[in-house]
């Protein structure tokens, strides 16, 4: 019996990457903004805007891969 397979793109990864960072960032925030200032909050905050960052360069890449590709078979 074969299973199915499902083939996820490779770039949906860095965005769902994005969203994961923003709901941190917005947590943290969110907390901070609610009188909750302590040293854990500041660096989430740093480290969710560093890994939105990190994706987004990598949606980038994806990107501009997929249109070389395309380049080279037009």
């Amino acid at each position: 019996m074969m299973l199915p397979v499902t083939v996820t793109p490779v770039s949906t990864f860095p965005l769902d990457g994005m969203q994961t960072a923003s709901a941190r960032f917005n947590n943290a925030a969110e907390a901070i903004s609610s009188g909750e200032v302590d040293a854990e909050k500041m660096v989430e905050l740093a480290e969710s805007q560093r890994a939105f960052e990190a994706n987004a360069a990598a949606a980038k890449s994806a990107n501009d891969t997929l249109g070389t590709v395309l380049d080279a078979f037009a």
